[in-house]
């Protein structure tokens, strides 16, 4: 339902509220991914060193990691929190796309977020 002509006004204290739980969940979801990505990177390490693997070799093996890194977007959630820190407005006019955004999450990278967590944390049902 992207593109309704809606919208809205919403107390600043309300998307606030919002945003802080969604920051909170994002951060430990991506948390809980680093941890699941530096025990596969530690495994496949710690592989490599029993398998005899020469030393050499080592970097280029793990290399394939630095790209499956979890993805965080704090930075966003963050800086959509100090924009309405910094508002003097009580309420705020949202469209249907912000709203979708800071109010119900439903934010442009939350796919590649959990694309890039869901192997650490065995989460599926984004």
């Amino acid at each position: 339902m992207s593109g309704l002509d809606m919208k809205c006004r919403v107390k600043v204290a309300e998307v606030l509220k919002e945003l802080r739980v969604q920051r909170e969940k994002h951060v430990e979801e991506h948390a809980k991914a680093m941890m699941g990505w530096r025990s596969v990177v530690r495994k496949e390490a710690q592989s490599l060193l029993d398998k005899g693997d020469k030393l050499t070799d080592f970097p280029t093996a793990l290399s394939k990691y630095a790209h499956m890194v979890p993805q965080s977007f704090e930075k966003e959630i963050l800086g959509a929190i100090a924009m309405f820190e910094a508002t003097t407005d009580e309420t705020v006019e949202l469209t249907w796309d912000d709203f979708e955004k800071l109010i119900r999450g439903n934010w442009p990278w939350k796919r590649e977020f959990h694309a890039s967590n869901s192997p650490y944390t065995g989460r599926q049902d984004w």
